[in-house]
């Protein structure tokens, strides 16, 4: 059997409610930048994505989509606040955890 091929993550797509306001987010709150911006028109939807190194995320703010609660859609900029709004819904992370991120030395 030959060995499985190399797989990289290349991006995500997450639907918002307001794509200036989340892109402001992603740039504020983890450095990305926005580095395209399109729309595609038979889903009636503009996109942003944004890249930090080689991760991109690609906002898509579909018209008409039915939004969600607002305690599920207005984001903390407090990342503190954001793991005890979690752990309060039960999703938080395991107690001493950075959202399972870590930085690499150099």
């Amino acid at each position: 059997m030959d060995a499985a091929p190399e797989f990289a993550f290349h991006h995500v797509g997450i639907s918002v409610p307001d794509l200036e306001a989340a892109a402001q987010w992603w740039e504020q709150m983890f450095g990305f930048k926005v580095v395209k911006r399109f729309r595609i028109e038979p889903a009636d939807a503009d996109v942003v994505v944004l890249a930090k190194g080689d991760l991109n995320v690609e906002l898509f703010q579909a018209n008409g989509a039915t939004p969600l609660a607002d305690d599920r859609r207005i984001p903390i900029v407090d990342r503190t606040a954001q793991s005890a709004k979690m752990t309060r819904n039960g999703h938080g992370p395991p107690k001493n955890s950075n959202f399972g991120v870590r930085r690499l030395s150099s």
